[in-house]
């Protein structure tokens, strides 16, 4: 997912960001023309040049439907906040509502189809969900945020639960679940839970590889705190790097662990590093402009939640991160959209992905090309389509969010790649 300008600002207001440059494995050698392989303590290490093998490449996006809901139109059900977009299959998109308690499912081609799930009772009640995953068959997988639980839901909206249990470490089980991600024979989860060990409480934020059952298989990434520190702004700065992170999951499990650094771990269904993915890249300097309204949105923030106001009372961050997103795509090739691209006073930016191939060489870049798409769009990528929300999550925490910069118009809109 891309998110709005002003999310992007908040993110950064409640990261702790670091400034410093990518680390290359070359040390004080020059910057490489073409990619360089190395083996470093038997671990694959690929250093990309700056300019891909290949020349640019543009994707002129095709609208295939939209919505424009006004609370008088009755072509769609009513929406609160989607906090996940997915594709299954050649033609199923799933859109996850977890303030009204509703997963929705369209077409690419055609549509809004229906309400797979929804709050209640029996058959396709979900309660507490915070994303979810497509699964063969046409299954869903949605992780509830608590307690932790994953529900299947098949394609008549029956379900099945699978409490997710850890068995290592002392974790006594998922407090809570943050995402999901599908893998070949199970998922990837990122999430906190209660460690007792010497009879002292800590509370850990991981990410962990999890079989089909639930029960986990390895440990990608964990960051532990005291619980009586959790309620503060240091503790939560010490288990904030799992949230920060991002995930991305094919046949492997892609980590970018600090989206400052160019940096991107491949890690096995074992948990074992099979290569680290590196390219040479300028970071972009914030404008004072930008710098002036992160410092705004900590100021809010620190009067909001003034217990953990520490988290916002850094010097905004000098340098932009690196890495916004990435996905895996059917191929096998990993999508990198870095923030080099952003022009901060345009109304549109461009969608430029830096394709790296299923070896981690760095192939080609690619341009999405609509001028319909704005800074303000919240902006899902998948396989074969590109699917924008407006008017839905323009808001700053505790804002309503039925007051958005579009007159409560809600605007949901699919594009085909062409």
């Amino acid at each position: 997912m891309i998110n709005n300008t002003r999310t992007k600002l908040l993110m950064c207001g409640l990261a702790v960001l670091s400034c410093c440059l990518v680390t290359s494995v070359l040390g004080d050698e020059p910057a490489p023309t073409r990619e360089i392989v190395k083996v470093v303590d038997g671990v694959r290490q690929i250093l990309n040049p700056a300019t891909p093998t290949g020349p640019e490449r543009s994707v002129r996006l095709q609208q295939s439907w939209s919505y424009s809901v006004s609370g008088e139109d009755g072509a769609l059900p009513l929406i609160g906040l989607v906090s996940r977009v997915v594709q299954s299959g050649d033609d199923t998109i799933y859109m996850l509502d977890p303030q009204i308690g509703q997963l929705l499912e369209f077409s690419i081609s055609d549509g809004y189809v229906r309400i797979l799930a929804s709050p209640g009772e029996g058959p396709g009640e979900i309660s507490q969900a915070i994303d979810i995953a497509p699964m063969p068959g046409g299954k869903v997988a949605v992780a509830r945020q608590m307690p932790g639980e994953i529900v299947l839901l098949d394609g008549r909206g029956s379900h099945k639960k699978k409490t997710v249990r850890l068995n290592s470490g002392g974790i006594m089980g998922f407090a809570t679940l943050e995402r999901i991600h599908r893998l070949p024979s199970g998922y990837a989860l990122k999430g906190s839970a209660l460690q007792v060990e010497n009879g002292k409480q800590n509370v850990c934020a991981f990410l962990s590889i999890m079989n089909e059952e639930g029960v986990e298989g390895a440990s990608i990434m964990q960051r532990c705190t005291a619980l009586t520190n959790l309620m503060t702004g240091d503790g939560m700065k010490e288990i904030g790097d799992v949230s920060r992170s991002l995930l991305a999951c094919g046949e492997s499990v892609y980590l970018v662990e600090n989206p400052d650094d160019y940096v991107i771990t491949v890690y096995g269904l074992d948990g074992e590093i099979q290569q680290v993915v590196r390219r040479e890249f300028e970071r972009r300097r914030y404008t004072e402009k930008e710098r002036d309204e992160i410092r705004s949105v900590n100021e809010a923030m620190a009067k909001k939640l003034p217990h953990v106001s520490s988290l916002f009372s850094d010097d905004p961050p000098e340098y932009a991160p690196s890495i916004l997103s990435l996905m895996v795509r059917e191929n096998g090739q990993l999508w990198v959209r870095p923030d080099r691209n952003i022009e901060p006073d345009s109304d549109t930016n461009p969608y430029v992905f830096d394709v790296f191939d299923d070896q981690g060489f760095y192939v080609e870049q690619v341009r999405l090309e609509n001028e319909e798409i704005g800074n303000e769009d919240i902006t899902y990528i998948l396989d074969d389509c590109v699917v924008t929300l407006r008017g839905l999550v323009n808001q700053l925490p505790g804002e309503d969010v039925s007051e958005s910069e579009d007159d409560g118009v809600i605007r949901i809109a699919c594009y085909r790649f062409k």
